[in-house]
């Protein structure tokens, strides 16, 4: 009996620890808020937060977004895979690849949108620096 109410007590506690704040990002997306197509099968939109360049992003669920951005969260297909593609009604929203402290990195301003070639290969490099045991040690100092 002792066994079985241990288990219980961590099993709630563990739940408790889980369970987001309502703020937290992601979220469902608000109701009323215009989506851009139908989500594909074992998809599903969601809302991230936006994280600006130099900002903590503590929980790194957050979006990066470069440039200027007038609203605080963005639309975004989830899938297990992680986060998809990006949208936001009426705007260009261009992918730059992974973020420093972010899942993901986007801009919707076309000055910075005309550099994401650049951003990507940055990306790109910094992570098989990043993840390559020869290029780890030198990658993470000189960065």
């Amino acid at each position: 009996m002792k066994k079985i109410a241990a288990s219980a007590l961590a099993a709630l506690t563990a739940v408790t620890l889980a369970a987001a704040p309502a703020g937290a990002s992601p979220r469902e997306v608000r109701p009323g808020t215009p989506v851009p197509f139908e989500a594909p099968f074992m998809m599903r939109w969601l809302e991230y937060d936006v994280v600006r360049p130099g900002e903590s992003n503590p929980d790194s669920h957050a979006v990066e977004v470069l440039g200027s951005y007038p609203h605080d969260y963005i639309l975004c297909l989830w899938s297990k895979g992680g986060i998809g593609e990006c949208h936001m009604p009426g705007m260009q929203v261009t992918d730059l690849g992974p973020g420093r402290d972010s899942v993901k990195r986007v801009t919707v301003d076309p000055a910075i949108a005309f550099f994401a070639p650049v951003f990507r290969l940055r990306g790109q490099f910094m992570h098989f620096a990043y993840h390559n045991p020869f290029l780890a040690l030198s990658a993470r100092s000189s960065f």
